[in-house]
């Protein structure tokens, strides 16, 4: 990871044939902070015809007392859940 500004930028280069892509792919994610909105934006390149479909599944830490940590979520629903 690269950091530039407000921006965590991740590449990645896979190779011919690994997860079963024809080419070479090049990929280059940025993660940016802009007026406390988070955007992933992604960019792809392959020196042959390879079908792409990106995507990001975030998990996240935080930490080990979680019982100690607290945050806001504006949101007009939400799943109840039992312990």
């Amino acid at each position: 990871m690269e950091k530039s500004n407000n921006e965590l930028i991740g590449k990645y280069i896979s190779l011919e044939g690994e997860g079963g892509y024809p080419g070479d792919v090049s990929i280059k994610t940025t993660f940016s902070l802009v007026k406390n909105r988070l955007i992933i934006n992604y960019e792809a390149t392959s020196n042959s015809i390879t079908p792409l479909s990106l995507t990001h599944h975030p998990y996240f830490s935080f930490g080990t007392d979680f019982d100690k940590i607290s945050f806001n979520l504006y949101s007009n629903k939400y799943l109840e859940m039992n312990d």
